[in-house]
């Protein structure tokens, strides 16, 4: 065996008298601190990424595909120019773009306004294609049931967002007028709250009420296939870029063929979220500074348990030193001692954040304001790899921190320890 691997392994993190030193203690409470907040750190920023884009790509899917608008004489634009005819040209473009893997929805929007005795919102009015098939709002509903659209006794009924239904002080059984404007008519329907939704996503769910399609398209007078929005999901995420060009140069051949009866656009959930993606990477900065800082702060008490160690341990060393051990074995023993205090405080963090992970994974122990953070509760998100990439990370910048300060081993004298108390 190694001669400072074997010194090293007989020492204990115990002076003489048998007592813990503070200082050791200190230094294995900071790495397990550190370590813990920095593996704590990775997983509530991967929680909030995942939670946040599974609730944009629940709103926006992530290829949508829309007909260019066109505006009339004042500058508006004209609802009925976004309607397009959703025929098996349209869908047999995408899967030979796309692959017959991907999955597609339709819907038709409409604007809105929905008014009760004593107020009135402006929204839109949102119905999809499969009738029944918007698993992002069904999972989110509070209130009620998601109804099945494709039944005619439900060509009336809305499922509105707990927003709307604060707002207009309605409940479960409730009817609402909604009012259109389209052709320069004004037109009314009443419909009946059937379910009421909360994706906590702030202005969005402020937005949206989901109803029949049918009744949009009778709105509008148009056919079953005709719709505003094609919804593409089921791609790879790294994939989404290079699939969403694939598909507007082939959709841009089938109009000019004649295929297509009008120009289509493919836009990514990218460009519709930009304003939450970017946000996300904000938090990226905040995780850099965290562990830069929880460096520090381990870099220090780490300097300062190996300087007590060796303090601790100055007659040994000069016992070494007259046996005829270089200054670079004893460096080495003093740099696995301190080792050993890096492995304990990576341990005992290790599991501190395991802990709190699942803790909260479970019981949603610290909650958040919808309102701010459209979740509420703090994410956590498990990543094996992210433990490994800090534990190994700390692992090497110790090793790195501790060899300079473990150099004032080679100005100890072997004479002066003798007397050394």
């Amino acid at each position: 065996m190694n001669f400072s691997v074997y010194i090293a392994s007989r020492l204990q993190l115990k002076p003489a008298d048998g007592r813990r030193s503070p200082g050791v203690t200190i230094a294995v409470t900071g790495m397990a601190v550190a370590v813990a907040v920095m593996i704590l750190t990775l997983s509530v920023v991967t929680g909030f990424k995942k939670s946040i884009t599974e609730k944009v790509v629940g709103y926006f899917s992530q290829i949508s595909v829309t007909a260019l608008p066109s505006t009339d004489e004042n500058g508006l634009t004209d609802p009925a120019s976004t309607l397009f005819r959703c025929d098996s040209t349209i869908v047999n473009a995408v899967h030979e773009a796309l692959g017959d893997d991907v999955t597609m929805r339709a819907a038709i929007t409409a604007t809105t306004i929905l008014k009760t005795d004593s107020a009135f919102v402006g929204l839109t009015l949102m119905g999809w294609l499969p009738d029944d098939d918007f698993p992002f709002i069904r999972e989110n509903i509070v209130e009620g049931y998601l109804p099945d659209y494709s039944s005619d006794t439900t060509l009336n009924q809305a499922v509105i967002s707990q927003t709307t239904a604060r707002e207009l002080s309605l409940e479960l059984g409730d009817r609402v007028y909604a009012y259109f404007f389209t052709d320069g008519n004004l037109r009314a329907r009443r419909l009946t709250v059937a379910g009421i939704y909360d994706t906590m996503f702030g202005e969005r769910d402020r937005m949206m009420t989901v109803c029949s399609p049918a009744l949009l398209q009778g709105i509008y007078g148009v056919d079953s296939l005709t719709v505003n929005n094609l919804m593409i999901d089921g791609i790879p995420a790294d994939a989404i870029a290079g699939d969403a060009q694939k598909l507007q140069m082939r959709l841009i051949r089938e109009y000019y063929a004649g295929a297509v009866p009008c120009a289509l656009q493919v836009v990514t959930v990218e460009t519709l979220g930009a304003q939450y993606f970017s946000w996300l990477e904000l938090l990226d900065t905040n995780v850099w500074v965290i562990i830069i800082l929880m460096t520090v702060v381990a870099s220090f008490t780490l300097v300062s348990s190996l300087f007590i160690l060796i303090l601790e341990r100055v007659r040994t060393i000069g016992l070494l030193k007259s046996l005829g051990a270089a200054n670079s074995q004893i460096q080495r023993i003093f740099l696995l001692l301190a080792m050993k205090i890096v492995l304990w405080g990576m341990g005992v963090g290790n599991i501190l954040a395991i802990a709190l992970i699942l803790l909260q994974s479970h019981f949603h122990l610290l909650p958040l304001d919808p309102e701010a953070y459209y979740l509420d509760h703090v994410p956590m998100e498990f990543n094996i790899l992210h433990l490994i990439a800090v534990d190994l990370g700390t692992l090497l910048i110790a090793w790195l921190v501790m060899v300079f300060p473990s150099m004032i081993i080679a100005t100890i004298s072997p004479s002066r320890t003798i007397r050394y108390e």
